[in-house]
């Protein structure tokens, strides 16, 4: 009777992966970096053990230190995946200011613009698809800087804050990186950041289950009209005053 003919795999050789083995990876790659997410918008770095990350996602710890380490590599593929999330999004808002920065619009054609970033801005409080587990983790990396901060800055805030402050100082004759600004940019963020990141508290100081329909329209209207108060003469008026600031 003829031996059965096999096919070894010559020494060293990667194993075969099934055709489905990627997806299922992904998979529980995901789940892991989604329940860490949770983990660490509920407490501190220090207090999140990944041995309660694995048990949360149903997974031996092992397949978590496979995927990502330890526990610093685990929280920065968390800041890597809301990066990654929000660069992949498009963002009408900010494509549109490049878009006209580049021509030579009017000071007005600049203020409309500018009141369509608020608009959207405001519509995107109301729609928005952010897990609420990203913000209070970005908030988090935000009031207490850790080592993922420089990441999410670089990736995710600093693009809104230097395309917004283009804008702005094309409305003010003032250069995009000069600090009144950059100051300016930063107060309309706010506007954004609180009623974004501290949702429950705006809702509950205004006595509103959402921000929706009439209250959204008023939204957009109050922002707008904090947004121009920005836009008033600028407070600085001598290049010495600059000078001042960088000493």
């Amino acid at each position: 009777m003829a031996r059965k003919r096999t096919h070894r795999r010559p020494k060293g050789a990667p194993r075969r992966v099934p055709d489905s083995g990627y997806a299922r990876g992904e998979a529980t790659r995901r789940r892991i970096l989604e329940t860490a997410l949770e983990a660490f918008a509920d407490a501190s770095f220090e207090q999140v053990s990944t041995r309660t990350i694995a048990r949360r996602a149903n997974i031996n710890l092992g397949s978590l230190t496979y995927y990502f380490g330890n526990k610093e590599g685990l929280y920065r593929a968390c800041a890597e995946y809301i990066a990654s999330s929000a660069e992949a999004r498009p963002n009408s808002a900010f494509a549109q200011i490049q878009t006209v920065l580049n021509g030579t619009p009017s000071r007005d054609e600049l203020i409309r613009l500018l009141r369509t970033v608020i608009d959207l801005s405001a519509e995107d409080l109301v729609g928005s698809e952010s897990p609420q587990s990203w913000l209070l983790f970005l908030t988090r990396e935000h009031t207490n800087p850790g080592f993922a901060s420089e990441l999410l800055y670089e990736r995710v805030m600093r693009r809104s804050i230097t395309t917004l402050a283009s804008l702005i100082g094309r409305i003010i004759d003032r250069p995009a990186d000069d600090p009144e600004t950059i100051i300016r940019a930063l107060t309309i963020i706010g506007q954004w950041i609180v009623f974004r990141k501290m949702r429950w508290l705006t809702l509950r100081a205004l006595g509103w289950p959402d921000l929706k329909g009439e209250r959204g329209a008023l939204l957009k209207a109050v922002q707008w009209q904090q947004t121009k108060a920005t836009l008033a003469v600028p407070a600085r008026k001598s290049a010495g005053r600059q000078a001042s600031l960088t000493r």
